[in-house]
C-alpha cells in the first residue's frame, strides 16, 4: 500500500512526529515525505497514494492556513491527521483541534484515525507572556501561560513519539485491509 507523508512544521515539532512516523512505516511504499510548502509545490507526487499521513501545527484551535489549503487539495483517498499543541494539554483540546482541521478535507476522503500530542512552544511565544506580566490586568493569565510554556518545554518526549509510531503503525494496518 502506497503512503505519503505531509507535514506542516512551525517550530520542528511536527516535523519531528513526521520522521517518527515516517521510520515506523515501511519505506518501500513512501511516495514522498514533503513539508506543506513543498507539498504544494509537487502535488503529483502524492496523488497516487493510498493513504495520507497530513501533520500540522496547533493555530487558533484548528490547522494554519497553508495546511488548509493543502488539506482541500488532497486526493480523496484514506487521511490520517497528525498534529503538536503547545498549549490547553489534554484529550479534549486536542479533540477539537483535530475536529476543526478535519473539516478542510477535500470530499470524498475518509479520516482513518488521528493523533496529537504536546509540542514545546518557541523562546518568542515565553517572551511575549513575560512582556503580558507587567500588565496588572494580564498578570493572573500570563503566570498561567508561563507555567504552561514551563510544562510542554521537553515536548514531544519519548512517550509523545512512541505513541506516534504506535498511531501510524495501527493506521496502515487498518488501511491495509
Amino acid at each position: 500500500m502506497r503512503y505519503a507523508i505531509l507535514y506542516d512544521s512551525h517550530s520542528g515539532n511536527t516535523a519531528h512526529v513526521a520522521q517518527t512516523i515516517r521510520h515506523t512505516l515501511p519505506e518501500a511504499e513512501c511516495l514522498c515525505f514533503y513539508s506543506a510548502h513543498e507539498a504544494l509545490k509537487k502535488p503529483e507526487a502524492f496523488a497516487q497514494a493510498d493513504l495520507i499521513f497530513y501533520g500540522f501545527w496547533a493555530d487558533r484551535l484548528s490547522c494554519p492556513e497553508q495546511s488548509q489549503q493543502l488539506l482541500a487539495q488532497l486526493p480523496p483517498v484514506k487521511i490520517a491527521l497528525f498534529g503538536t499543541a503547545g498549549f490547553g494539554e489534554g484529550d479534549a483540546y486536542f479533540q477539537k483541534i483535530l475536529d476543526n482541521a478535519a473539516q478542510y478535507l477535500p470530499q470524498g476522503a475518509t479520516l482513518v484515525d488521528r493523533f496529537m500530542c504536546t509540542g514545546k512552544m518557541p523562546l518568542s511565544v515565553q517572551e511575549q507572556y513575560l512582556k503580558l506580566l507587567q500588565d496588572p490586568v494580564m498578570k493572573a493569565q500570563a503566570e498561567q501561560m508561563l507555567k504552561n510554556y514551563d510544562m510542554v518545554k521537553g515536548h514531544p518526549d519519548a512517550k509523545d513519539l512512541q505513541d506516534a509510531a504506535a498511531f501510524a503503525q495501527a493506521v496502515y494496518q487498518q488501511a491495509a485491509n
